[in-house]
């Protein structure tokens, strides 16, 4: 009986240690057009992340406005933000939930921690799978497709769930 009370002690010690917690990931239009879904889920389970919630979604503009809100214009520009809402709006996206141990840094560190995919580390999603640069989005006057958007911390991650009616503060809590 010792030894299992000290097995349970430590696992409970381990749990405390690792902040389990929810974040919001959105798998944009050129990967469900690429077929890259399947690829991203898994990448996103093979990190120990759970999908909690789900929904394929074509997002109205005032949803991405929404989402990506008044910041993006004021430090990029209108135009930037215009051709960013374009590109979110223009086909299906995939919006998730996905919970586990530091969700957020998990996921960011899954999909690649920078814009651009070539900046991003290998073995990430947008570093293997991207083929968008900054250069090729402006000459183009367009956005830069990068594949996925993942919550940047805890509390955005709750608003992007919210927002894009995944679940509501009750089950959030859960």
């Amino acid at each position: 009986m010792p030894e299992t009370q000290a097995r349970t002690a430590t696992t409970q010690a381990l749990a405390t240690e690792t902040q389990v917690e929810e974040t919001f990931v959105l798998i944009k239009p050129d990967a469900v057009r690429r077929k890259l879904v399947g690829e991203i889920v898994g990448r996103l389970e093979h990190r120990d992340l759970k999908m909690v919630a789900a929904r394929l979604v074509r997002p109205t503009r005032e949803l991405a406005g929404q989402h990506y809100g008044d910041e993006i214009a004021q430090r990029y520009g209108e135009e930037i933000r215009n051709a960013l809402l374009d590109y979110v709006c223009g086909g299906p996206c995939l919006a998730m939930v996905w919970r586990g141990p530091e969700a957020v840094a998990t996921a960011r560190g899954a999909v690649g921690l920078r814009p651009q995919p070539g900046d991003c580390e290998p073995g990430s999603v947008r570093r293997d799978f991207g083929c968008d640069t900054i250069e090729a989005s402006r000459a183009e006057r367009r956005a830069l497709e990068n594949l996925v958007h993942t919550s940047d911390a805890h509390g955005s991650a709750q608003q992007e769930i919210r927002l894009w009616g995944l679940m509501d503060e009750r089950q959030l809590r859960q």
